[in-house]
């Protein structure tokens, strides 16, 4: 029987759990979550590296002491300590869909046969060349591969929301062949994870192909789409492998938009006065397989009423999952009246009461909390939001890919010849990462921002390639990249409200 907890015991066999990816960046070692909605990682000592790649499940953890006793006769750490502190690391800081929660490790008192192996040899790392990366301020928190893609199949929607996200330029889009030969170079690179982006996939007529295709790759994605699986699509996937998991624990899931279940509203926000009928065939599709979707609704003052309309027609069918968040700035179709007000914020926390007491045993989360990213923050306040900024992935641990084919660092940014970073119809996805545009872009030098906060600021270096520095923001409030964004605690421009 596999136990969930530390401490480590000396005669259970143990494992690294399958939703933490050990890897060699070239000359580091990382250890990152198989999660799909934060490309996070944390460098380790390659010695701490090395000691990991002996927990496959396969020995009793005494076997792998003796080992470890042996290869490191003179180490002063006891290994249970080093493990454990490892372990106490993960825990502190879990994803927000929970992996590190429960720890790194896997015990059982039986050999524990799903689980993932290493070869100890490939975590030999050169020390001088470790403690080089560690200490250069440019490269060490950026990565020589990347370990997600965001990928922006299409602009083509089977809805035509009034907040819309996606640019949704009209274009040529790159083929499906070609995409095809993306997911194998992602495949032999050992990238197992894919954030769907932009337009609906299945409102291209070969979105089901690349699906299945990325099915068939053992690649972890969301399917979240407001779009039609007839049954003849959902089928499709199942027989592809959509239900199996990636590393035997990474599911796949289902996120359906409703954002409304008036006919009215429904109308006015999706544009498609066939949605119902299309989302709920949707829906029943999935759940005659097994999968129960998630329905996700975006909230504005307009629908704040249709909260608890949604819940009751697919908690009839099955659904157990819901979500709901407050509109934040679409920066193609925005109106400063879909930003949820004081009143609004109410009306959901009063229609969140009688969901919580008429269906008590659904998943519902919300953000209604979530203070206002615009809001009028004490100095104090901004500088510590700031300092704890997640930081952004774009072009350190993850590459996106324009409909076009074209690369790219954000899904709400424009796609316009200035924000490219490289050509996948003609480079590899490892030519564009470590390609000239792609550097220029992500290490712009202090002489782009002239006349701004940044271009004297002594926390220039470590702002812009230790944390990463929101340009979507900034373009969005100065018309420019080369800014401090609005949330930055010296920035003294006013910008855009985001929430």
């Amino acid at each position: 029987m596999v136990q969930e907890t530390s401490p480590i015991r000396f005669k259970e066999y143990v494992a690294i759990r399958n939703d933490f990816i050990l890897k060699k960046d070239e000359d580091q070692i990382i250890l990152y979550p198989l999660d799909f909605i934060e490309s996070k990682f944390i460098t380790i000592n390659p010695f701490y590296g090395f000691v990991l790649s002996l927990l496959d499940g396969t020995r009793k953890f005494s076997d792998v002491k003796a080992d470890f006793n042996q290869y490191f006769p003179n180490c002063e750490q006891d290994l249970e300590d080093l493990l454990t502190s490892l372990d106490t690391t993960i825990r502190k800081y879990p994803t927000q869909s929970g992996i590190g929660k429960d720890g790194l490790y896997l015990m059982s008192d039986e050999p524990i046969t799903q689980s993932c192996s290493y070869d100890p040899r490939e975590f030999i790392v050169s020390a001088d060349k470790f403690r080089d990366r560690s200490s250069d301020i440019r490269n060490k928190k950026r990565l020589k591969t990347p370990i997600c893609l965001m990928a922006f199949f299409t602009d083509q929607c089977q809805t035509n929301c009034i907040y819309c996200y996606a640019h949704r330029k009209r274009e040529p889009e790159m083929s499906l062949e070609n995409w095809k030969k993306i997911i194998q170079q992602m495949k032999a690179l050992d990238i197992k994870l894919i954030s769907l982006d932009g337009g609906d996939v299945i409102a291209r007529k070969d979105g089901i192909d690349f699906l299945e295709e990325l099915v068939k790759n053992d690649i972890l994605f969301l399917l979240s789409t407001k779009g039609h699986f007839t049954k003849e699509h959902v089928r499709r996937l199942m027989d592809a492998g959509f239900k199996n998991k990636v590393r035997y624990v990474g599911e796949r899931k289902v996120q359906l938009s409703v954002d409304a279940w008036d006919d009215e509203k429904v109308k006015v926000i999706t544009g498609n006065p066939n949605f119902k009928k299309n989302i709920t065939e949707t829906f029943d599709n999935f759940m005659e397989v097994g999968i129960s979707p998630k329905v996700k609704g975006v909230l504005m003052p307009y629908n704040v009423d249709q909260m608890y309309k949604i819940v009751e027609f697919f908690y009839a069918r099955g659904a157990r999952r819901f979500q709901f968040v407050k509109y934040a700035r679409s920066f193609f179709r925005h109106k400063d009246e879909y930003f949820m007000n004081e009143e609004a914020i109410n009306e959901a926390k009063i229609q969140l009461e009688k969901i919580h007491s008429q269906f008590p045993d659904i998943d519902i989360s919300d953000d209604l909390n979530q203070m206002d990213l615009g809001g009028n923050w004490s100095l104090d306040l901004k500088k510590q939001v700031w300092t704890n900024r997640s930081g952004c992935g774009g072009g350190w641990t993850m590459l996106g890919i324009a409909p076009n084919g074209r690369a790219i660092l954000c899904e709400q940014m424009k796609q316009e010849e200035s924000y490219y970073v490289g050509d996948l119809n003609r480079q590899t996805i490892m030519e564009v990462w470590n390609g000239k545009e792609m550097l220029d872009f992500i290490y712009p030098p202090r002489d782009k921002f002239k006349n701004t906060i940044c271009e004297t600021c002594d926390e220039f270096e470590p702002c812009h390639w230790e944390k990463g520095y929101c340009y979507r923001n900034a373009f969005f409030s100065y018309g420019t990249v080369y800014d401090a964004p609005p949330n930055c605690y010296k920035q003294m421009k006013l910008g855009l409200r985001l929430n």
